[in-house]
């Protein structure tokens, strides 16, 4: 039995209060069973609903969530009824439960809560957001506070965590395609008899000079679940659900756990407040041998990674070209990838389902020549740009503000040069004054004076160029028949360059009936058709 908490908020008695129950438990709060379980944090602040004569109106709970996340199912049902207007106050039973995410708390405290007219209660903390408390004042430190316990605990649990992997204990949530968890030794991986024997021949066909690409079309077609499926956690694809990829195949050609050795930490999160993953450079990956029974011979594995590279080649390097990223397949959603055509220069646009996947028949072989997508697009924004817009309007109302802006934060470049030209004068001065009381020789001395004198020079340069670009600015506002004159020759495109595109395109949807949807960034989509 919990002994009732005696305390009466204030109250005012015209406020019908409709109140949320919340409450938390995240995996590391589990240890302390007694004061912070559920059940516990629930009989505990329904006391204080009773006491105060106020309107339960739903209990909302995240067990096993971590407070430096606020993506919790419960917590986004409540926030759904304070938009509907059901709930007008929150209950916790100390701020931690609310969360330990201070940037993210302080948001909710300070700004949605207030704009939505909802008071908070954490009771433990004795806030309250209907009361003028000393108290309160101190809550922006006790969010600080439990942020940095979350990120301790998170310190913790990455240590422990590295700790297994350096001892070769296999940590993931779940095994490797081709083998399962060992159900008598926790972190041990041992064979899976049917996804093994996959593994086993894609080692083998590869070997046997079949191309990747290949194999996973023989994969597909025999309807083999992909190692997303297999595992159950779900398609890592969301177009194609079942179909293997070359680079699906590659991964696991490259696999060291195949022939016994456990290399983890290949991963981390960004922080510990985001769920966000980066890669390691392998330098850093832990890797531990014969951890587990291989399921491929090493002189197999050895063979297909020298094939492997033998066929590997980079990919040259340069711009990409102008519609990669925004030509978008109407049918199945795929980028559309650039082909080279018959001619030099000439380049075709295709769906890249299609190009990939041209035996599974997944989407119709569809190209586009760039040049005329090209010149549809320019054609469309030109209309766009005579209908709609007034360089007189456009000029008037930013051209002045934007000369403004930019001759501002010039000048303030020129301060802050100035400022570095003062400085070197003022250590050249004191190295001739070192030199004078021998503290550096005169070797040094010319040395040192050398390289300020170098800066002094650079920044000089720089002051003069800032000067001239400040000169040419002022010129142009004095000049709106020049300025009117370069808006109105770039409003007619007389060419188009990825920046553009990124301004003013957000996506093109090209069907295969040969219309294209374009889904400008300032307007509704527009739908037209190209001759192929």
């Amino acid at each position: 039995m919990i002994t009732p908490y005696k305390h009466y908020f204030y109250d005012n008695g015209n406020i019908n209060f409709r109140v949320a129950l919340y409450s938390r438990l995240s995996r590391e709060d589990e240890k302390d069973q007694t004061s912070e379980s559920i059940q516990n944090q629930v009989e505990f602040l329904e006391q204080i609903i009773l006491q105060n004569g106020w309107t339960l109106v739903d209990t909302y709970i995240d067990d096993g969530i971590s407070g430096t996340t606020f993506e919790r199912p419960s917590f986004k049902r409540m926030l759904a009824d304070i938009e509907a207007g059901k709930i007008n106050l929150v209950i916790t039973k100390d701020l931690s439960r609310l969360g330990r995410d201070y940037i993210q708390t302080g948001y909710y405290l300070e700004n949605y809560f207030p704009s939505k007219n909802v008071r908070y209660i954490a009771v433990n903390d004795g806030f309250d957001t209907y009361e003028e408390a000393s108290s309160n004042d101190f809550i922006p430190f006790k969010s600080v506070f439990n942020d940095m316990y979350a990120k301790d605990i998170s310190k913790k649990v990455r240590t422990a965590l590295k700790t297994k992997q350096m001892a070769g204990t296999f940590i993931g949530s779940s095994a490797p395609f081709g083998y399962m968890k060992d159900p008598e030794q926790k972190g041990h991986l041992i064979p899976d008899p049917v996804s093994s024997a996959y593994v086993k021949r894609i080692f083998e066909k590869y070997l046997a000079g079949v191309p990747m690409q290949s194999i996973s079309i023989q994969l597909t077609q025999e309807g083999i679940p992909t190692p997303s499926q297999y595992s159950g956690i779900g398609p890592t694809q969301e177009r194609f659900v079942g179909v293997w990829n070359d680079k699906t195949v590659r991964v696991i050609l490259k696999n060291e756990v195949y022939i016994g050795h456990t290399v983890q930490n290949k991963n981390r999160k960004v922080n510990y407040k985001l769920d966000k993953q980066v890669n390691i450079h392998p330098s850093q990956w832990i890797k531990v041998e014969n951890t587990h029974e291989p399921i491929i011979k090493i002189e197999d594995f050895q063979t297909a990674h020298a094939i492997l590279r033998k066929r590997s080649c980079a990919r040259k390097q340069g711009e990409p070209h102008l519609f990669t990223g925004f030509a978008i397949c109407g049918h199945c959603g795929a980028p559309y990838s650039h082909m080279n055509g018959h001619r030099e220069g000439e380049y075709y646009l295709l769906c890249g389902t299609a190009k990939r996947h041209r035996k599974l028949g997944l989407c119709k072989t569809f190209t586009v020549r760039e040049e005329i997508l090209e010149a549809h697009i320019l054609a469309l924004l030109r209309e766009i740009a005579e209908q709609y817009i007034d360089p007189d309007k456009l000029l008037s109302s930013s051209h002045a503000e934007m000369v403004e802006k930019a001759v501002g934060e010039k000048k303030k470049e020129m301060s802050r040069l100035q400022s570095k030209t003062e400085e070197a004068k003022r250590l050249a001065m004191s190295l001739y004054k070192d030199k004078v009381n021998g503290t550096i020789d005169e070797n040094t001395f010319k040395e040192l004076v050398a390289q300020v004198n170098d800066e002094r020079e650079s920044a000089n340069k720089q002051k003069l160029a800032l000067q001239k670009e400040i000169s040419e600015l002022l010129e142009r506002t004095t000049d709106d028949g020049k300025v009117r004159q370069m808006l109105i020759d770039f409003l007619k495109f007389p060419k188009i360059d990825r920046m553009t595109l990124s301004m003013l395109v957000r996506k093109i949807i090209i069907n295969h009936d040969s219309t294209i949807e374009v889904q400008l960034t300032f307007q509704e989509p527009v739908h037209s058709n190209i001759v192929r």
